[in-house]
């Protein structure tokens, strides 16, 4: 879920064995939604999701949801 972005930028401190929320005002209850679109770079098949930046996974052009 955090990789798809369901928590803004939240990523998983193994450190310490937490998950961390950097931004405090991401709303958790906001439904992520997902796509899939063809990169106007590459032409490759990319998921993407609202609520989150998003790349091509191969050829890293920046892709609008």
């Amino acid at each position: 879920m955090i990789e798809k972005g369901f928590f803004g930028d939240a990523y998983i401190d193994e450190t310490n064995q937490r998950i961390v929320i950097p931004n405090s005002n991401v709303d958790l209850h906001t439904q992520v939604q997902e796509k899939s679109i063809e990169c106007p770079t590459c032409g490759a098949t990319v998921t993407v999701y609202s609520h989150k930046e998003n790349k091509c996974e191969y050829c890293g052009t920046a892709l609008q949801f």
